[in-house]
């Protein structure tokens, strides 16, 4: 179990090399997973063992003698056995399943990523503007931030809750305005 959290955390470390936006998008999600496979290992080796010798009492069965463990070998070993006898037929069916994948080949690429990256929006602009619009009166009418702002993405424009386009110097934020029930 140690050397399969190491490997784990081994296999995060080339996320650290990112850069820019995909780097801020999944750095903290390496740090967390690195620190969590880093601790499970520590765990692994020192706690792990010692709860054992507490825990683990009586006759420890081995996996051929566990019935659950004998129905699965039972439900796997006439694969193994035709696999194993006929390796020709074997790698036929391998490469048949690989050539059968090829009439997809054209349409990788041709999804809502593909469009963005040729510079195209599969959104018209319009649409987002609307729903930025009715996002911001929703989020407007609930109590809470006195004046809330929506934006396109890497637009550069910013709508308020009522829907109008704010100059740069208006992309602020206020305080929070305290509701009804809470100045009571």
């Amino acid at each position: 179990m140690f050397y399969a959290l190491l490997i784990i955390t081994v296999a995060f470390l080339p996320i650290f090399a990112l850069t820019g936006q995909a780097g801020r998008l999944f750095h903290p999600l390496a740090y967390t997973k690195t620190f969590v496979m880093f601790f499970g290992a520590l765990v692994a080796i020192t706690l792990v063992p010692a709860l054992m010798m507490f825990l683990v009492r009586g006759k420890i069965i081995t996996s051929c003698e566990h019935p659950v463990s004998r129905f699965l070998i039972k439900l796997y070993k006439p694969f193994v056995f035709v696999a194993l006898r006929n390796p020709k037929t074997t790698i036929a069916i391998g490469v048949a399943a690989i050539i059968s994948a090829i009439p997809m080949i054209p349409q990788i690429g041709c999804g809502v990523y593909a469009a963005v990256k040729r510079g195209r929006s599969p959104v018209h602009a319009d649409d987002v503007s609307q729903h930025l619009g009715r996002r911001g009166q929703e989020l407007h009418a609930v109590p809470g931030p006195g004046h809330s702002l929506v934006s396109r993405g890497d637009s550069g424009i910013w709508e308020s809750g009522e829907g109008q386009k704010l100059p740069p110097t208006q992309r602020r934020f206020r305080c929070w305005k305290p509701s009804s029930s809470q100045t009571a």
